[in-house]
């Protein structure tokens, strides 16, 4: 989704992943190790290994998503200044019409 007006011909901004919602993005960085009903019933040495995966748990919070947002905003905040599209352009009309008058 980077329909925003700002960004278009931007090749740089283009190459982007698209533009993301607060909810997308919660669904994207959390993360869930599982848990199965049986391991509780597995010996305690398995089960002690069973505890790691706990660090492995993620819930993304309010100032997860907050800098999220913030980061996609300022690396298009930033390219926008560096689009070279139009630049382009303007020189290959140039060129263009050297060329067209150097013809006739």
């Amino acid at each position: 989704m980077n329909n925003n007006h700002r960004y278009q011909g931007n090749p740089l901004i283009k190459a982007l992943p698209s533009i993301i919602s607060r909810d997308e993005a919660a669904k994207r960085l959390a993360h869930d190790p599982g848990y199965q009903e049986q391991d509780r019933f597995l010996p305690a040495e398995l089960r002690l290994h069973l505890i790691q995966s706990v660090v492995e748990f993620f819930e993304p919070l309010a100032i997860h998503l907050d800098l999220e947002a913030r980061i996609s905003r300022m690396i298009r905040s930033g390219y926008q200044p560096h689009n070279t599209a139009p630049k382009l352009i303007s020189k290959l009309r140039q060129l263009h019409e050297e060329r067209l008058n150097h013809e006739q």
